[in-house]
């Protein structure tokens, strides 16, 4: 119920266990059809950050598990399953933001080489903030692509700041940020977007290294 004691939701759903997953985007997908004026004024589309296929779904976390280890094996195993998740959807915001971010942080680390990588990163970037301007993990991707190869200082600021204002417990994105303002000479404002970084997600051994690097 709302603050005003009208009820806002009341749709029963019945489902196996094995549909929870099914369940989730079902229940995301009404209940932002159901709030349509209230979230998406001027006649804006809901966005495409979940996905109405289940298997592609089931990819995508896939993918964010093998991102999240960082490896050389992990990138790759995550680059495939976001391509698999956009090969079943191609409008799966999330997912194009994701092979992205998956693609260019590999890049950055040297585990893809440039002139194969460089490419598929930038469309799978522009896709995404086409599909979904809004979306936080598009501008990350945006923001890192012209911080660490385009040397467009104006541009990775503006998009870190966008990322972060959609998305203010955006850990992965904070600390690439800190490291932007540790790379400009600004160690106090990169120290408290670290900590901040670290605050929000504090198991991460990416945004730990990264937080020591910062304070060096």
């Amino acid at each position: 119920e709302s603050a005003t004691d009208r009820q806002l939701w009341g749709r029963q759903y019945t489902r196996q266990t094995a549909d929870l997953s099914s369940l989730q985007d079902a229940l995301a997908h009404d209940i932002i059809a159901a709030l349509k004026l209230r979230l998406a004024p001027h006649g804006r589309q809901p966005s495409r950050r979940a996905s109405d296929n289940s298997d592609a779904y089931q990819d995508f976390l896939r993918g964010r598990y093998f991102l999240n280890q960082y490896t050389p094996d992990g990138f790759v195993q995550a680059i495939e399953c976001f391509g698999r998740a956009i090969a079943k959807d191609p409008q799966y915001a999330l997912a194009h933001a994701e092979l992205a971010n998956a693609i260019g942080t590999a890049r950055f680390f040297g585990y893809l080489p440039p002139d194969q990588s460089d490419q598929p990163s930038k469309v799978a970037m522009d896709r995404a903030l086409e599909l979904d301007p809004l979306l936080p993990e598009a501008h990350s991707a945006r923001a890192k692509r012209a911080f660490f190869y385009e040397r467009d200082w104006a541009t990775a600021q503006a998009h870190f700041e966008r990322a972060l204002e959609l998305k203010p417990n955006y850990a992965e994105c904070r600390i690439f940020f800190a490291l932007y303002h540790a790379a400009h000479g600004r160690r106090e404002r990169a120290l408290e977007e670290g900590r901040r970084a670290t605050e929000d997600t504090p198991l991460f051994g990416l945004i730990q290294a990264a937080y020591a690097l910062v304070r060096i």
